[in-house]
């Protein structure tokens, strides 16, 4: 059950092709190596922000940290549509740097952003404070090209899940964004308890979304394998 759910979710939003996906020994990786680079990398941002700062933190990194996100994005675009229109060739481990550059640059604007709109005591101090922070921010992206990068087989199952669960992370939490711009929730919550609400309703648009992209990918195969 658990790798047919994880299955789904890397078919919702990845083509899934087998020579762009990395493999723990026999074992894939539900996403390929650009998307698994971009969730992972959302996820591991996400997990530091919010493991560092304790006050809600709301203000924008500086920046010089923006602009470092701003070209991680801009290196992942250049190199998928470089790629894919025939001007140059890639491989797996550049989709995987441009994509975990790319993902985790997402949590430094979308972090800020729901502690803003979210909390009522949200500080005001920035999401990263100086270079000492953001370099242990590097240093947790770095971590997790190495985990994709050498993959030891006893990885496999837990990145595996890591990958599905971050999958679902990015579309619950940019979907409560929007939820809590809503009167109802805007800048009310005291305890995390007070998300509960708004976080099940951007889980069921998450879904709802998924599920979306699962049948339009499964559609376009079905009409490309009937014009094939």
């Amino acid at each position: 059950m658990i790798h047919y759910i994880v299955n789904w979710l890397g078919f919702a939003v990845c083509h899934q092709l087998p020579e762009r996906t990395l493999h723990y020994g026999l074992a894939a990786l539900p996403t390929c190596a650009r998307c698994s680079g971009i969730y992972v990398g959302l996820l591991a941002g996400f997990v530091y922000l919010v493991a560092a700062n304790r006050k809600h933190e709301s203000g924008f990194p500086p920046w010089w940290a923006l602009a470092f996100g701003a070209v991680g994005l801009g290196l992942m675009g250049l190199d998928g549509v470089s790629s894919y229109a025939g001007w140059r060739p890639t491989s797996n481990e550049l989709r995987l740097i441009t994509g975990l550059l790319a993902g985790s640059a997402l949590p430094l604007v979308l972090v800020p952003m729901f502690n803003f709109q979210a909390w009522q005591d949200a500080s005001e101090d920035r999401i990263i404070k100086g270079w000492a922070d953001f370099g242990l921010y590097c240093l947790v992206i770095v971590a997790a090209f190495l985990a994709f990068q050498y993959r030891p087989g006893w990885l496999y199952w837990p990145f595996y899940l890591i990958n599905g669960g971050a999958i679902v992370l990015a579309f619950v939490y940019t979907n409560a964004i929007l939820v809590v711009l809503l009167p109802w929730w805007s800048q009310k919550a005291v305890k995390v308890r007070d998300l509960a609400v708004p976080l099940l309703i951007a889980g069921v648009m998450g879904f709802g979304e998924l599920a979306a992209s699962y049948w339009l990918h499964a559609l376009v195969l079905a009409k490309l394998g009937q014009i094939g």
